[in-house]
């Protein structure tokens, strides 16, 4: 579909990009809901189709020394001072 709107726009102007982009922009809306939805099936019990994205578990870290908040472990990157873990 978007490859297809950029030949198309080198052959017959913009008209490629005007179909392709409101398209994508349907598509992405769509996922959306239908990601919603899932989430929504799952938390009641109910049986769904498809997958749901998962996200990474972030550690925060905060400084002893100035209460920086941060991800990384070690050092803390305002002020230089160990961080525990």
């Amino acid at each position: 579909g978007v490859w297809l709107a950029v030949v198309t726009l080198n052959e017959g102007g913009w008209l490629g990009l005007a179909v392709a982009v409101p398209g994508w922009i349907a598509w992405r809306i769509l996922q959306s809901l239908a990601e919603i939805i899932r989430l929504q099936k799952r938390a009641n019990g109910l049986p769904y189709s498809g997958t749901i994205s998962e996200t990474e578990e972030a550690v925060q870290q905060r400084c002893p020394g100035c209460d920086a908040v941060h991800y990384e472990t070690g050092y803390c990157p305002h002020c230089n001072r160990a961080v525990a873990e």
